[in-house]
């Protein structure tokens, strides 16, 4: 899941997909995302909208703590703006 994260900054985050790509549970994946969140490799930053049933629309977008490890420029950036911002 390390591995595959830095791959996923700046668009949508699915646990589901990432579940489906290791091929292991929900409740597996989402341990492990805690984990990684508690030791600070990454954090996900959720939208903000006022309304209820919009924010439930709305997919939160994991980021890294370490922006340097994002291969894609435009990612990088994003990473490295969204950093600063929390």
């Amino acid at each position: 899941m390390a591995l595959l994260l830095p791959n996923k900054v700046g668009s949508p985050f699915s646990l589901n997909n990432i579940r489906q790509d290791l091929e292991m549970s929900h409740d597996t994946a989402k341990t492990w995302l805690e984990v990684l969140t508690r030791l600070y490799f990454c954090y996900a930053i959720k939208p903000f909208v006022s309304k209820l049933a919009r924010s439930l629309e709305k997919v939160p977008k994991v980021y890294m703590r370490d922006w340097t490890s994002v291969s894609e420029p435009a990612a990088c950036f994003e990473n490295m703006v969204a950093g600063h911002i929390l």
